[in-house]
């Protein structure tokens, strides 16, 4: 389960279900994202995130402030700090902080390159925190610099910030220790060098040690015929080594270079080992679906309100802006109502949608895709999803049925002629 779920009431459950299944919300937001500043401390060459930077923090008594005591004078139960800069350079971070451990909102997860992290990892262990997602990205100091275009003694300080974080987890009772997962992208410069990754991430503590890919490189960065085959052998003999232990740690995605990615699931079922991200339920019919439009909400920097954080900075899909509307004001707004219609309409059709980009404001191709997104298949508990599929088979009426088909057949229809006037 991802992003604070477990924290859910059989109540909270029961309304969330409610929600869904008719035409008015019962609650939530149950969790809300926030990106508390869009600025960054390194610059690493490959972020993604680098067109959402503009030097923006949200104002914490005007607007942050207000809007979390709403949030918690309601249902939240949880927040995820992250966003298109490093969240632990807010410089409210220490009243952010008091707020959520004063109103018992827990921390589900922190996105950071733990740089500042070593001042705030006791406060965060105390508030309460799930995961820490920490991208390390690079082994050594040297490297560190060149990648994420900083200077070398900041890899110093991320170094001390997971000891600090590491250290505050275990003096904590057993129910308030964060998992902490390290990620390294693993990339030709540094191809040879995967073992000291894990190697590293082992004595610092990790519970879990990803090594990625680099998603969208240029040609002259990608992998060339010969690296591929060189970062195969490393890529097995990293996870050989990890079989052997007596709690794996690793877990390795290449989605991006299709080759090394079957070799490392032909590796894995050499071994007959898997890694703990693989492990989502397979069903021949599709059961999961999206319920972030009706679980939370993404607060961007500049205040701009989404419903989920792979839209952050599409203007067509902004639901609101925190800085001039209520939490309540957004959160049942008409733009909020647009977006769940949309995906009522795939859970109806159980998941054979097709998508118009002319008529579907909010839903997106990778939406309809089965486990193209993990908020889709595994942000609730199983049961909940099977209650779902139960309930929108039995209770959703014969008219909103025949509405969604029809609209399905229209579509489909649309797209064939399209295809065939090429």
């Amino acid at each position: 389960m991802l992003f604070g779920w477990h924290r859910l009431t059989a109540d909270d459950e029961e309304r969330l279900l409610q929600g869904v299944l008719g035409d008015e919300i019962q609650g939530g937001p149950w969790a809300i994202e926030i990106q508390p500043t869009n600025v960054c401390n390194v610059d690493c060459f490959f972020c993604s995130s680098k067109f959402h930077r503009a030097g923006q923090y949200l104002d914490w008594d005007s607007v942050l402030l207000p809007f979390l005591r709403d949030a918690a004078a309601g249902d939240l139960k949880s927040v995820r700090l992250s966003g298109g800069g490093e969240s632990l350079v807010y410089p409210k971070m220490r009243p952010l902080l008091e707020f959520l451990r004063e109103h018992d909102v827990h921390i589900a997860d922190i996105t950071t390159n733990a740089a500042p992290l070593a001042k705030y990892a006791e406060d965060i262990v105390e508030v309460g925190l799930d995961i820490a997602n920490i991208s390390i990205n690079e082994p050594e100091a040297e490297r560190y610099a060149k990648t994420m275009k900083t200077k070398p003694r900041i890899f110093d300080h991320v170094v001390e910030g997971i000891r600090a974080l590491r250290t505050a987890a275990d003096r904590a009772p057993e129910n308030k220790r964060p998992e902490i997962e390290l990620k390294f992208m693993l990339w030709r410069e540094n191809r040879r060098l995967a073992p000291q990754m894990v190697e590293l991430g082992i004595e610092l503590g990790a519970d879990k040690i990803h090594l990625n890919n680099i998603i969208g490189l240029k040609d002259g960065d990608r992998f060339s015929a010969k690296e591929i085959e060189e970062t195969k052998e490393v890529l097995t003999q990293v996870i050989e080594e990890d079989s052997r232990r007596k709690k794996p740690v690793l877990d390795v995605w290449m989605d991006d270079e299709p080759e090394l990615q079957r070799h490392v699931s032909a590796e894995l079922t050499r071994l007959s080992t898997h890694f703990p991200s693989s492990d989502a339920r397979e069903s021949e019919k599709r059961t999961e679906y999206c319920l972030m439009g009706w679980y939370s909400m993404t607060v961007a920097a500049t205040g701009l309100v989404f419903p989920c954080c792979n839209f952050v900075g599409l203007p067509e899909k902004v639901t609101g802006d925190i800085s001039n509307q209520s939490l309540q004001s957004i959160w049942a707004g008409p733009d909020y109502e647009l977006f769940r219609r949309e995906f009522r309409r795939l859970i109806v059709l159980q998941g054979d949608m097709e998508h118009s980009q002319k008529y579907d404001r909010f839903i997106e191709p990778m939406c309809i895709a089965h486990r193209e997104c993990p908020w889709a298949w595994c942000l609730a508990s199983e049961s909940f999803y099977d209650r779902l599929d139960e309930a929108a088979t039995r209770e959703t009426s014969t008219p909103v049925r025949l509405e969604a088909a029809a609209r399905n057949l229209v579509m489909k229809g649309a797209h064939r002629i399209t295809s065939l006037t090429r």
